[in-house]
């Protein structure tokens, strides 16, 4: 399993002093990515999940039972796994995983992977996953898993605050067809696909 070097990996965990800590769930989110995809040992799973694990991806099914029965899967299938963590996102008992996956001869699959971790075992995950798009072929030629992030930089609670704030109005409000919002937050210098979609959108009359 290979980690991104830069990008940075991210944890949003904050003391009084606004100084970035380590965190634990993270490390045993970490732990259970190489566990499935690296090492493929059933073995491992009681330490690292919850006996009442909750699983919502509809590709497993339930329990630490589905868990296991998926790297049972890639050992009788002795499938290569090429696993890419781009970045981890970690605040209080939530961890989000950004990846990139290569199982076999699949095609590479991006995936978003939130897990809650209680009493340092993994007790709740969702997952979103599709297909990766060639950088080559995607609209605003960067790849779904490049991108910048400096973990080494100090961010007080508040900016915390007014950062979670812009991505919420951003989906909220944005992505509703509010324009002069999504002017404010990115005006000339970055236009997402999203974002350029809603011009179309309106240079159309459709909003």
């Amino acid at each position: 399993m290979k980690m991104i070097k830069n990008p940075a990996l991210f944890c949003l965990c904050f003391t009084a002093s606004h100084t970035v800590l380590a965190s634990q769930e993270k490390v045993i989110v970490e732990a259970a990515f190489d566990a499935i995809y690296t090492q493929q040992k059933t073995s491992l799973i009681p330490d690292l999940y919850h006996n009442d694990y909750i699983e919502h991806s509809p590709n497993f099914s339930g329990g630490t039972a589905g868990i296991k029965a998926y790297i049972t899967s890639l050992n009788t299938g002795k499938k290569n796994v090429d696993v890419t963590i781009a970045r981890i996102i970690a605040e209080k008992d939530l961890v989000a995983v950004h990846s990139r996956k290569k199982i076999g001869k699949q095609a590479s699959i991006i995936g978003v992977d939130i897990f809650r971790v209680e009493n340092n075992q993994i007790i709740e995950h969702w997952g979103l996953e599709q297909l990766e798009t060639p950088k080559s072929e995607t609209v605003s030629g960067h790849s779904m898993i490049d991108g910048g992030g400096d973990a080494k930089q100090p961010m007080s609670s508040k900016e915390l605050t007014r950062n979670k704030k812009t991505i919420v109005d951003f989906i909220e409000k944005g992505f509703a067809g509010d324009l002069v919002l999504m002017d404010s937050l990115f005006g000339d210098v970055y236009i997402p696909v999203s974002y350029t979609h809603l011009r179309a959108h309106e240079t159309r009359g459709n909003l």
